[in-house]
């Protein structure tokens, strides 16, 4: 007989562990408790990034970087063919949840287009997949928000900076998290208050776009930003707490 229930992991959320214990309440076999964590729905913010490009480009496209979304292989094709023509360095994302690992960039990962090709294709052929994205890779400085919210109000967190990377020197396989850290006055040095408070108001409107959906989120909206050039890109957002970030943002309430 718990008081609240709450799950901080990607595929649990995917799965619909949330909903499933909805529903045991409702049928009266748990009593009713407090759960801070979207449901399998409003979760797909995360494990379907197609899902959440489609939704920033309702709010504003120019958030989102070049993209394709390609769920075949001429798709791909195309898309790889797309940037190669401009000679524009691309990245690899897996439609659906890899545990913060399934991200390829190209100079880091690959160093062509043909290897990002065929990247690409192999995501596509993972019985676990749905789709792949390529788009451009963006260039700029990196940070995270670990936002508290009942699906209205906003609990508004210190940014902070993740190191994703197993090795010195930014080097090695990309991983959930290999530490974090955030600053006394909220901000990171490479972004100003107008910066953080764009961010915030971005993810204002996304709530509100699930809700018009009918999809009441609650609990830890974790998106992740660029500060580039061109302003402002969204990388992913993530429906839990970041894995170290959100412990730095704990700490600190």
């Amino acid at each position: 007989e718990p008081d609240i229930f709450f799950t901080n992991f990607d595929d649990a959320l995917a799965a619909g562990v949330v909903d499933a214990i909805r529903r045991r309440v409702k049928a009266g076999n748990v009593p009713d408790l407090l759960m801070p964590c979207p449901d399998r729905a409003a979760s797909r913010i995360e494990w379907d990034k197609f899902y959440l490009r489609r939704i920033i480009d309702e709010i504003n496209p120019k958030y989102n970087p070049i993209n394709f979304m390609a769920e075949t292989q001429s798709e791909v094709n195309e898309a790889v063919s797309f940037f190669e023509g401009s000679g524009t360095e691309i990245a690899i994302k897996p439609r659906n949840l890899t545990g913060g690992k399934g991200v390829k960039v190209m100079g880091k990962h690959f160093f062509t287009f043909d290897e990002g090709k065929a990247y690409a294709l192999d995501v596509l052929g993972a019985n676990n997949q749905e789709g792949v994205e390529v788009q451009e890779k963006i260039e700029g400085q990196e940070f995270t928000l670990q936002i508290l919210t009942d699906g209205k109000v906003m609990i508004k967190p210190p940014s902070t900076y993740d190191y994703p990377y197993r090795e010195d020197n930014d080097t090695g396989p990309g991983t959930g998290g290999m530490g974090a850290f955030s600053m006394k006055d909220g901000l990171m040095p490479f972004i100003s208050e107008a910066d953080y408070n764009e961010a915030l108001a971005l993810m204002q409107q996304v709530l509100t776009k699930l809700e018009e959906q009918g999809l009441g989120y609650k609990g830890v909206l974790y998106p992740t930003f660029f500060k580039t050039t061109g302003g402002l890109k969204i990388v992913e957002v993530n429906a839990r707490g970041g894995d170290p970030e959100f412990i730095n943002t704990l700490d600190l309430i």
